[in-house]
């Protein structure tokens, strides 16, 4: 399995884990050109696709976990940070592909343990049944 097809799974689990929207590569690299080209204040813009991803995913975790205004309000700049590491993570050419898998293993651990410590005791379970539902699709 070649660099790029190993990254673009590893987004896609990521983002299917907690949106069920699959990354699309092609779309995301070019925002990611048009922000760069677009100066400094465009840069820290997050672009569309970045911006419906995430919502996407937002929308999805609190419809799954019954999210309360104040969760969703602390979740969405881990979802965001999570969403720029992988994607950045995509374009880095200096790390072997063990590297970044290992690295986006971190990257997700992180966010997913960050939002996990948000949520309720209950909402944890279902968040932690979110998770292995996403680990098995990822293992077909």
């Amino acid at each position: 399995m070649n660099i790029e097809r190993i990254i673009k799974t590893v987004i896609a689990a990521s983002v299917l884990l907690v949106s069920g929207f699959v990354y699309s590569q092609s779309a995301a690299g070019q925002a990611g050109q048009e922000a760069q080209q677009a100066g400094a204040a465009s840069q820290a813009a997050p672009s569309d696709e970045a911006r419906a991803q995430v919502q996407e995913a937002l929308t999805r975790i609190s419809t799954e976990l019954n999210l309360t205004d104040d969760q969703k309000d602390k979740i969405k700049p881990i979802l965001q940070s999570e969403y720029s590491q992988l994607k950045a993570l995509q374009d880095d050419s200096s790390m072997s592909p063990d590297q970044k898998q290992a690295k986006a293993k971190d990257i997700r651990d992180s966010a997913h343990s960050q939002i996990s410590s948000i949520l309720t005791p209950e909402q944890q379970q279902k968040w932690q049944a979110m998770k292995q539902h996403a680990q098995e699709q990822r293992d077909h």
